[in-house]
């Protein structure tokens, strides 16, 4: 039998990755620790032989180039490194957020950079880049803002860039959204493709609805049990965290989803058949079945999705200053440019790219 794991969280239930305790006990063999041997398993390297090819240090690593337009960041770096120019490197609060800020610090003061690096505070601020923390580098006279481990989505803070006259490079982006700290008054407002649904608009205001995007579901090639929504009674479905997929399934459907921060792992857990599809946005779905041969996007929709950004219930000045860049940008065609950049050359969790 499999070793798997129920916790009961603010947002349901949370069903982490199954695992054969046989494969478990090899990895422990193998020298591997029984936390380590676990997670291993979980996610599909459940072989010595698996699991040391994955964390082999020898193995090349993908080269930053593929990532798209890192040609064009690499020579924005290097004219701030000529000109000496103050650099922020901008990070988040979880343990790949702070390494990934460290690291990238770390080289370019080697480099003989001016550099700054900002952690924003998870209950002041919340996630990722927000107005407050710009305007306040701009003070400092920063000229070069560049994110790590977030900012992918942040489209509207990089024209707030360009208008206060600083320039800013997007590199990679790990999801967490911020509904909490928008509900409990933290931050002004939350940027990430939010959804609008009667329940969030009740703790919540929103701004003018800037984009549409379907929800779809995935499945492997082959799968003739799922063509359309109505045939998901009774599957097992993966939903990204707290996403409007995740609501649906729980609130319409009243099925408990399996909940991934992640696209890439609920695609793993996809295709070892620990999931039956997944839910999820159609531009990142295709990015991921471009990226994995084995899956498919079913024909019929789930339901279309409307996105906008989230404000402080009551904060009606600052959105409607919002309103009005985020209209301009519509009528500029801005948005579409947007989301044509967000998705071209992503990888298959649909999160990696360089502005």
């Amino acid at each position: 039998g499999g070793n798997g794991c129920v916790s009961d969280l603010k947002y349901g239930t949370w069903t982490i990755s199954s695992y054969e305790e046989s494969a478990a006990g090899a990895l422990r063999a193998a020298g591997w620790s029984p936390v380590t041997a676990a997670v291993l398993c979980s996610r599909g390297y459940d072989t010595p032989e698996k699991a040391q090819e994955f964390l082999s240090a020898d193995v090349p690593l993908s080269s930053p180039m593929d990532l798209l337009d890192m040609d064009k960041a690499v020579r924005r770096v290097r004219k701030a490194l000529e000109r000496r120019e103050h650099i922020c490197v901008f990070g988040d609060y979880d343990v790949d957020g702070i390494t990934a800020t460290c690291l990238l610090t770390d080289f370019l003061r080697k480099r003989g950079a001016h550099v700054t690096s900002y952690i924003p505070a998870r209950l002041e601020e919340g996630y990722g880049l927000n107005e407050i923390a710009v305007r306040a580098l701009r003070a400092q006279d920063v000229k070069l803002i560049i994110t790590v481990d977030c900012g992918i989505t942040a489209n509207q803070e990089a024209a707030l860039c360009k208008e206060l006259g600083m320039e800013l490079e997007v590199q990679t982006m790990d999801f967490d959204g911020a509904l909490l700290a928008v509900q409990q008054g933290k931050v002004d407002f939350a940027a990430a493709g939010i959804s609008v649904t009667p329940e969030r608009q009740e703790v919540m205001d929103f701004s003018i609805e800037y984009a549409t995007s379907k929800q779809v579901i995935v499945v492997q090639k082959g799968n003739e049990t799922i063509k359309g929504p109505d045939d998901l009674t009774g599957k097992k479905i993966a939903v990204q965290m707290s996403t409007v997929a995740d609501f649906y399934v729980t609130d319409d459907l009243k099925m408990e989803p399996s909940r991934y921060t992640k696209y890439v792992q609920a695609a793993e857990d996809l295709k070892s058949n620990k999931v039956d599809c997944i839910i999820m946005d159609e531009l990142p779905a295709k990015e991921m079945v471009k990226a994995n041969d084995t899956l498919t996007i079913v024909e019929k929709e789930v339901f279309t999705d409307k996105y906008a950004l989230a404000f402080k219930k009551g904060n009606t000045e600052l959105e409607e200053k919002v309103n009005k860049v985020l209209q301009k940008l519509i009528d500029d065609g801005k948005i579409n440019e947007f989301t044509i950049n967000h998705t071209t050359g992503a990888d298959d969790s649909a999160e990696s790219k360089a502005e």
